[in-house]
């Protein structure tokens, strides 16, 4: 997780399972109530990259959900990023 913008984040992640159908990345601003960021389709790749668009200042915490092809789910650890406010 790394900061593209003045209010963009870069999610990346990598993948070694093969059994994923789908990730879903999520946002918390919290760190307790996470929400849908995007859907990412699994396409065989051992590398994803998502980006959050117009995220407000302050700690955002991330997290990616894999959707596994038996519809079980596995969540990432959850990362965080502290956007500052300048003005």
């Amino acid at each position: 997780v790394h900061r593209a913008g003045k209010s963009n984040v870069e999610i990346a992640w990598t993948v070694a399972a093969s059994s994923v159908t789908q990730f879903v990345v999520e946002r918390s601003y919290d760190g307790d109530f996470f929400d849908n960021v995007t859907t990412v389709n699994f396409d065989g790749s051992s590398s994803y990259k998502s980006k959050d668009v117009g995220v407000f200042p302050g700690v955002i915490y991330y997290r990616v959900t894999a959707i596994m092809s038996d519809g079980t789910t596995e969540c990432s650890p959850v990362e965080t990023i502290r956007i500052m406010q300048h003005g």
